[in-house]
């Protein structure tokens, strides 16, 4: 095989420092706005961005040349210094260290866009910390092995 061939897409989820509710709606078209572009840059695709004041929620397609832990520390450090640059908010803003990261097959892809662009709905009905449980359940990754 003269190439590589793939096609990973990738469900990735991370919070604000301490989960502070600091994305207000003027900063979250901000934020899209960067992780749109760096995403552009790094030559794979971004279906869909959406999340809380607290936490996000992307939709990516990874190159094959890029690596998981590259393009979030990526759209975490170059989204978190315009924050601070430009002091479109008054605290000082920065990301959770990790984040979660879940991979999507293509019969699902229409499934999870959908959750991602309900995400202020379907926080009516479930915090943070109940659906990130849930996600840990669903992929296996409960705190008991």
């Amino acid at each position: 095989m003269a190439h590589s061939l793939a096609k990973n897409w990738i469900h990735i989820i991370f919070t604000t420092k301490n989960r502070q509710a600091l994305i207000s709606k003027e900063l979250e078209s901000k934020i899209y706005i960067i992780f749109k572009e760096e995403t552009e840059k790094m030559d794979c695709y971004l279906s869909r961005v959406n999340g809380m004041p607290d936490h996000v929620h992307l939709l990516v397609l990874l190159h094959p040349s890029k690596t998981l832990a590259d393009y979030v520390k990526q759209i975490k450090g170059v989204s978190s210094y315009h924050v601070n640059q430009n002091n479109w908010i008054p605290d000082k803003f920065s990301w959770q260290k990790g984040y979660g990261a879940f991979s999507v097959s293509k019969s699902q892809l229409g499934k999870v866009q959908k959750y991602i662009e309900r995400q202020k709905e379907h926080h009516d009905l479930m915090n943070l910390e109940t659906e990130w449980n849930r996600f840990l359940d669903i992929n296996d990754l409960n705190k008991n092995g």
